[in-house]
Order: structure tokens, then C-alpha cells, then sequence
């Protein structure tokens, strides 16, 4: 990119343009050195972005070319970050309102468009903006890794409190057999889907599965396994059972799923924080435990 260090290097004659994006069309406001400004759209996709890229280039070819938008993440940007010729310049959605609102509190229909907003911003107010820069490879990475596996987790609570609700309707033996533990419950619905299912499984193979699970204390397994014999089903009736519980095993299986994925997304978030050159001062910190230094290095792109 440009080698700007400051928004008010931004030169007289630079082209601006302002973009108001959505998902897959944005407006687009160009005004050129001379003041002349006009309204188009662009259609999200690497196509059209590299053409109309490249169509910039060819036009204003010794000049900065100056696009502001919305976001720090999202398609739109993602592309335009590869373009050495564009320098990016992100506004706050509330600086944007506050300007909007500053120039046109009346609200009529026939106010500016956004993108039209955004490039008068910049021009009339470089100051204020400095240019985007994307953070560095390793970083922008871990800041993903870190966002996907939070909302793994998140997904991952919500099927488990979906099971849970699913086997108090039909199967809440296994809600009493491990009621902190939804884990060991979707493991073992996942097999044996019903109580008449899991009553016919023998003894040695539960005390093995419950092994498995981390159920260590031979009498725990045995307490279990007799509860397990003496269980009552809560329905036997068919139209309740057995949708139930393949509705269930299906839950499980995604949990199951999940956690596998979420163990993928700590490996790579602990190798990407072993490579951090301050991984072990973020570490010093009190209270700074493995889920928190990931946060702690990503925390400026939060």
C-alpha cells in the first residue's frame, strides 16, 4: 500500500471514493481531483472487484485513489486490502451517524447517500481518518481462530441445552446420571439412543464405555450400571420415543462433532501464541491463563 503515515498527507487531487457496502451490492461514490462526482454500484464478487481495481488504475494512474467504508472485516475489504494502488480508510458507524445527522438532521428522502457521505467525509475531513492497515498475518490469523472457536463454544452450549431439553422428554435417566456432564450423556445416547436399548447393553461393555468416559471409581460404574437396571422409562409410547431419540443421537453426534472441532482450534490458537514474540509477557500477567493470552494478543482487532 501507499506509504501514508498520516490521513492529512492525503494529497489535494486524490480520488476518492466512498462505499457504502451490503452484501452483494454496494453504492459507490467517486469524486475525481477536479470535484466531479458520480453514483455507481459494484457487485460483490473477485470479478467485478478486480475489474473495477483495475479500471481505477487505468484512469487515475499518478494519483492516490482513497477508498473509506464501514468495516475492518468483511468480503468488501478482505478483497480490497490486496490492492497496492488503494489506500483503505475506515470510519466508525457512529462517526458516520453523527456526521449524517450533523449535515442533515431533517432526515428528508432526498439526503445524501451514504456513500456519498463517506467520501465527503474524507475529503472534507482527512484529519480525522487515519489510513486502515491490516494487522500482520499471524495476528489477523489468531484473531480469527480466537472469534471461530467462541462461537463454536457458543453453538456447542446451545445443542447441548437442546439435548438436555430433548431426553427430559423421553430419557431423563441420563440427565440424573450425569447431570454436569452433557458430554458423557450425548456420548452414551449417541449409542444407545433409548432406555430399552441401553437396559439390554451387558454389564462389561458398560463398565467399559463408562471407563472411556473418565468414570474412574469402579463403584461409580457400578452405581451407574445398577441404576441403569432399575431404571422405569418415563413413556413407552412410540410417536414420543422414538422421533425423540433419533432427534437426540443426531444432537449428539453434532456435539460430538464440536468438541473435536473446538480441540482443532486450541491447537492452532496454542502454536499461533507460541509464536508470538510476546506470548511469554502476556503470560506473566496475573491471571493470564491459556484462554485468556489469545484474547489479550488479538484484543486491539476485538
Amino acid at each position: 500500500m501507499h506509504d501514508h503515515n498520516d490521513a492529512s498527507e492525503l494529497p489535494a487531487d486524490a480520488v476518492i471514493v466512498g462505499i457504502d457496502w451490503a452484501d452483494d451490492e454496494h453504492v459507490l461514490c467517486l469524486i475525481e481531483p477536479g470535484g466531479r462526482s458520480n453514483i455507481s454500484t459494484l457487485e460483490q464478487s473477485p470479478e467485478a472487484i478486480d475489474e473495477w481495481a483495475a479500471d481505477l488504475q487505468r484512469r487515475f494512474p499518478d494519483k492516490t485513489i482513497a477508498v473509506v467504508l464501514e468495516q475492518t472485516k468483511g468480503a468488501l475489504i478482505y478483497a480490497l486490502m490486496k490492492y497496492e494502488h488503494i489506500l483503505l480508510f475506515s470510519i466508525n458507524p457512529k462517526q458516520l451517524a453523527r456526521y449524517r445527522e450533523a449535515l442533515n438532521p431533517s432526515g428528508r428522502k432526498d439526503d445524501p447517500t451514504d456513500a456519498a457521505l463517506l467520501a465527503q467525509f474524507l475529503q472534507r475531513h482527512p484529519q480525522q481518518l487515519r489510513p486502515w492497515k491490516p494487522d500482520t498475518t499471524a495476528i489477523r490469523k489468531l484473531a480469527a481462530y480466537v472469534e471461530f472457536r467462541r462461537k463454536n463454544v457458543e453453538e456447542r452450549k446451545r445443542l447441548g441445552q437442546q439435548l438436555t431439553s430433548r431426553l427430559k422428554l423421553y430419557f431423563p435417566l441420563l440427565i440424573a446420571l450425569f447431570p454436569r456432564n452433557i458430554e458423557r450423556a450425548a456420548a452414551m445416547v449417541k449409542r444407545w439412543p433409548t432406555l430399552a436399548k441401553l437396559r439390554r447393553v451387558q454389564p462389561k461393555t458398560l463398565r467399559t464405555f463408562l471407563k472411556q468416559q473418565g468414570v474412574r471409581s469402579d463403584e461409580k460404574r457400578t452405581e451407574i450400571i445398577a441404576a441403569i437396571r432399575a431404571a422405569l422409562p418415563l413413556t413407552a409410547d412410540e410417536a414420543i420415543v422414538e422421533p425423540n431419540a433419533l432427534f437426540a443421537a443426531s444432537l449428539a453426534k453434532q456435539i460430538e462433532q464440536l468438541d473435536k472441532t473446538i480441540e482443532q482450534f486450541d491447537e492452532r490458537i496454542a502454536a499461533l501464541v507460541d509464536e508470538h514474540e510476546d506470548a511469554a509477557l502476556f503470560r506473566i500477567l496475573p491471571g493470564a491463563g491459556d484462554a485468556l493470552v489469545p484474547r489479550l494478543i488479538v484484543a486491539p482487532l476485538s
